[in-house]
């Protein structure tokens, strides 16, 4: 290999060494992350879908809740909108299903909603 080429192999690692990479999300602080059932408003961005589960049982509902705030707040989500909520026998889980969003903080706050009724599995009727 020539000089020159050297060099410039030497130059090009140095300068992709130090170019940024792509980092996932920030992880937010749960207690900071809003469940609603209406859309987001249009600035806010679509991480994705999520659930949130709890074992069936005294404080199920709320479990799963504080479960679905964990799992969003790790995807850097600071909104969800809540989809469905269901209660099962077999297993024995409460979950809550919906879509997170990481929406600016100009975007307002709406109060956390009630779940929708849960549905119960076929096996629980």
């Amino acid at each position: 290999m020539t000089v020159t080429r050297l060099r410039t192999m030497l130059v090009l690692g140095v300068v992709s060494a130090c170019a940024p990479y792509e980092q996932g999300p920030e992880p937010k602080d749960p207690k900071d992350v809003q469940l609603v059932q209406t859309e987001p408003p249009s600035a806010c961005k679509d991480l994705g879908n999520l659930t949130g589960e709890a074992p069936n049982g005294a404080d199920a509902q709320r479990k799963a809740k504080a479960n679905l705030r964990e799992t969003a707040a790790r995807m850097g989500a600071n909104y969800v909108r809540w989809e469905t909520f269901e209660i099962s026998e077999e297993p024995p889980r409460t979950t809550i299903n919906g879509t997170a969003y990481l929406c600016p903080a100009a975007a307002g706050s709406p109060a956390e909603s009630t779940p929708p009724a849960a549905s119960a599995s076929p096996a629980a009727r």
